[in-house]
């Protein structure tokens, strides 16, 4: 039998646990993480992303290199990407969409010809909603 010292320390624990699980989620969740890799064959220059609330540098992207950056998008908004060509072109994309809440991981592909292609998902909080989530499977399956 669990005395009322030691319940008072299990319960607390597991407040802290749910409140700490919940906020790593909501910070998750208030952004999205956009990964822009360029399969062109050329360099590309002055390489933003914008989202509404605000605009994001990247820089210079070599030919075969990527980087990732956090966004933090202020309410639902396209993702846009500008960039300039070595011929000096402008080059400016829009296309995926985030909801308000974010939690976004967004992949844009530069290819030949200057094609864009992306892929967007959700991600999903760290514990207890995976845990919920397997738990609904689980009992799916039975």
């Amino acid at each position: 039998m669990i005395n009322a010292f030691r319940m008072k320390y299990l319960v607390a624990g597991l407040v802290a646990f749910i409140l700490i699980d919940v906020t790593a989620t909501w910070w998750q969740y208030h952004r999205a993480i956009v990964l822009v890799d360029n399969q062109s064959g050329q360099d590309v220059s002055q390489v933003q992303i914008s989202v509404r609330g605000g605009t994001y540098e990247v820089g210079q992207l070599s030919a075969g290199s990527s980087r990732s950056l956090r966004v933090m998008p202020s309410s639902e908004s396209e993702v846009s990407l500008f960039f300039d060509t070595p011929e000096h072109k402008s080059v400016k994309w829009a296309g995926e969409y985030l909801n308000s809440f974010g939690g976004y991981r967004v992949f844009i592909t530069i290819g030949p010809n200057w094609q864009i292609s992306s892929k967007c998902h959700l991600s999903r909080g760290f514990i207890l909603l995976p845990l919920a989530s397997k738990l609904m499977r689980h009992n799916r399956e039975r």
